[in-house]
């Protein structure tokens, strides 16, 4: 598949561009990079027969997002005709999520990101009922599967004890 392997090289090739560095395996990765690579990891354990489509998808979620503000990013050209380039654009963009299995996918691994990595820093930025309402806001976007791989997740102490408060039934 050199068109994929292509177009997955340029999507990293302008990840690794972000200025914005976080520390991995003690080095310093371009955080867009660091992002898109935990969203196909995420993306291999929740849907490993993912499309190529999908999987191009997931990982160009935050194109250049440092430079380009939600809302006003174009589609660009990556060598693939119109209709699927059309079709990652949806992808991206999430639309039909509830009844669109792939969008489904692409949301339930953001929010599996956002969990996994995420939830500790978001934590000591809010009080405990907003998180909480960000968890439920989260726990509602996620797919049953979502859930089930969230559930696994390694988190600290505190991520799980508020993650546990925000899923309870009231």
């Amino acid at each position: 598949m050199p068109q994929y392997e292509a177009a997955l090289r340029a999507i990293d090739d302008a990840h690794s561009q972000d200025p914005r560095k976080v520390e991995v395996d003690g080095g310093q990765v371009p955080y867009e990079l660091h992002y898109a690579r935990r969203m196909s990891g995420f993306l291999d354990r929740l849907r490993p027969d993912a499309s190529p489509t999908l999987c191009l998808a997931i990982r160009a979620q935050h194109f250049r997002r440092w430079e380009v503000p939600r809302g006003s990013r174009t589609s660009y050209d990556c060598g693939y005709d119109r209709l699927e380039a059309e079709r990652i654009g949806e992808l991206i963009r999430k639309e039909k999520m509830r009844s669109d299995s792939e969008a489904q996918t692409l949301e339930d691994v953001a929010c599996l990101v956002f969990l996994d990595d995420q939830l500790d820093q978001f934590e000591r930025a809010f009080e405990e009922e907003k998180m909480l309402s960000i968890l439920r806001k989260t726990w509602a976007k996620i797919s049953d599967a979502g859930h089930e791989l969230a559930l696994q997740l390694a988190m600290s102490d505190r991520a799980r004890e508020l993650v546990a408060k925000a899923v309870a039934p009231n």
